[in-house]
Formats: C-alpha cells, sequence, structure tokens
C-alpha cells in the first residue's frame, strides 16, 4: 500500500514538473510568444491597465509605410523585374571591340561594370532587410540566448513588486523610442521610394547605351571617343543616382539597426532576464550572411 501510494505522489509529481517546466519551441516568434507569457501576469498584478495596447504595437513596425498602395510599394526586389538585373560583363563587353584602339577602355569598362554591380548587390539587400525587418517576426532562437531567458521566464509564477515597478518605469522611454524609430523610417523610406526610380531608369539607360541602342556599334579599328564618352556618362549617371539612393536607403538601416537592438533591451526588462550580448557583426550583416548568393 505505501509503495503505491509513493508512485501515485511520483506520478502526481512527474506531471507537475512537466506543466511547470514546458519548453518554448525554438522555432516559436520571438516576442509573440514572450508577450503571450508575460501579458496574462500583468494583468493579474494589475488588471486596471490595458497591457495589449501597451506593449504589443511596441514590437512590430506598421507595415503601410512600405506598401501604402497610393504610391508605390517599397516590395521592389521582387515586384520589380529590373531590380534584380545585374550587368552581365562578358555580354557587355562583347559590344565593345576587343582590337588594340578599345584594350585600355575595355579594362577600365570591366572595373566601372564591376562597381556598379557591387553597387546594385548593396541596394538589393539593404531592401530585403528593411522588408523583411517590417514583415517578419524573428523566432526565438535567431539570437543567442532569447530562448533559454523566455524558457526561464515562462516558468516564474508571477511578477514580482519589484520587477512591475522597472516595467512601468521603462514603458514612457519604450514608447517615445519606437515612435521615433517609426517617424524617422517613414521619412526615409518616402525618400528612397522617390528616389529609386530614377535610379532604375538610370540603369535601363545604361543597357540600352551599352547594347548599342543609342550608339551603335563601335568602329572596329578607330577609337571613337564621342561614342565613349556617352558610355561614360551613363555609367556616370547611374553611379550619381546610386550615391543619392544609398543615402536614404543606408539611414532607414541604420535606424532599424537601433530599433532591433531596442527591442532586445526592452525582452530583458520584460522578462527580468539579462541574456543580450551585442554581437560585433552588425545585425544587417549577419542577415546578408544568410541571402542566397548575387552576382
Amino acid at each position: 500500500m505505501k509503495v503505491l501510494l509513493f508512485l501515485s505522489f511520483v506520478a502526481i509529481f512527474d506531471q507537475f514538473t512537466l506543466i511547470r517546466c514546458v519548453k518554448i519551441a525554438a522555432d516559436s516568434p520571438a516576442f509573440t510568444t514572450l508577450l503571450d507569457k508575460l501579458i496574462p501576469k500583468l494583468k493579474i498584478v494589475d488588471a486596471s491597465k490595458d497591457w495589449d495596447q501597451a506593449l504589443k504595437p511596441l514590437f512590430k513596425l506598421s507595415s503601410h509605410i512600405i506598401n501604402d498602395g497610393s504610391n508605390d510599394s517599397f516590395y521592389w526586389v521582387n515586384g520589380d523585374p529590373n531590380a534584380n538585373v545585374f550587368f552581365n560583363r562578358t555580354k557587355i563587353l562583347a559590344h565593345i571591340p576587343s582590337t588594340s584602339p578599345y584594350q585600355t577602355f575595355r579594362s577600365v569598362l570591366s572595373d566601372y561594370i564591376r562597381d556598379l554591380n557591387i553597387n546594385h548587390r548593396s541596394v538589393c539587400q539593404r531592401h530585403i532587410f528593411i522588408f523583411n525587418t517590417f514583415l517578419n517576426e524573428p523566432k526565438a532562437n535567431d539570437t543567442d540566448g532569447y530562448l533559454k531567458a523566455l524558457n526561464k521566464f515562462s516558468n516564474t509564477k508571477s511578477i514580482k513588486p519589484k520587477h512591475l515597478q522597472t516595467i512601468y518605469e521603462a514603458l514612457p522611454g519604450m514608447s517615445q523610442s519606437h515612435n521615433t524609430a517609426f517617424n524617422e523610417l517613414k521619412e526615409k523610406i518616402a525618400s528612397v521610394m522617390a528616389i529609386r526610380k530614377d535610379y532604375l531608369a538610370a540603369e535601363n539607360a545604361l543597357y540600352a547605351t551599352v547594347t548599342g541602342k543609342f550608339i551603335g556599334k563601335f568602329k572596329t579599328e578607330e577609337y571613337e571617343p564621342e561614342r565613349v564618352d556617352v558610355l561614360l556618362s551613363a555609367i556616370n549617371e547611374v553611379k550619381q543616382k546610386f550615391k543619392t539612393l544609398n543615402k536614404p536607403l543606408q539611414e532607414a538601416v541604420d535606424i532599424l539597426e537601433v530599433y532591433i537592438l531596442n527591442r532586445m533591451k526592452w525582452s530583458e526588462v520584460l522578462m527580468d532576464v539579462k541574456f543580450f550580448n551585442r554581437p560585433k557583426k552588425t545585425f544587417f550583416e549577419k542577415f546578408c550572411f544568410l541571402l542566397p548568393k548575387m552576382p
């Protein structure tokens, strides 16, 4: 009888342990899962505050500023047929004579095309990073230590008074930081969407120029500076449009870097668990490492 009672107690204890120590799935949405665990606990200790409204908007950015439907869509990389077009140096150089008068120019042109592709790749990568940050929530295991901290917090019984006070004190700053990031991003993205049409138009004009649509075919044995100048002018136009576009594009990336970092800091405050060590690489650099290789 005693053995039976002991085994029953062990079974009940095991069930209790399982309930208390349920682990969060590694691919769970990081912030949604955190708030789903946190908000019910907060409502128990302070039912007068609308915790859903206070916390949920902080961990996302309204996507209407990247796709408002009335002006343009930031969904450029896959939405525009020209956006993923890289200049093929081999095909472009095929339009330039390989005879001696053009040897130096061919070498210069090859370097220029390489630089243009590097610039274009950076534009694509920044667009993808910004778009992804707006629309896709990171998983719990995307950041070192986050999943472990989330599991630890999930198994706490309640929010202690000191922890609650810390959350109260942090909320105004969190809200202000979020609003600042959103307003700055709205301005930068509007600027990008206005400029990038000129950038793409310059790239298309360059391609048409290189393939002979505007300047015709080069003579084989005679150097033609006028046609070379037209081609170089078209290249410089693309380079200038890139500089104009890249400035607000990079500024938008920088704003998102701070916002992503802040979300980690806010998570530490809300869970009352220290876990985040700022990585050596930026979030953008880590993101680009995971992208498919571009030309």
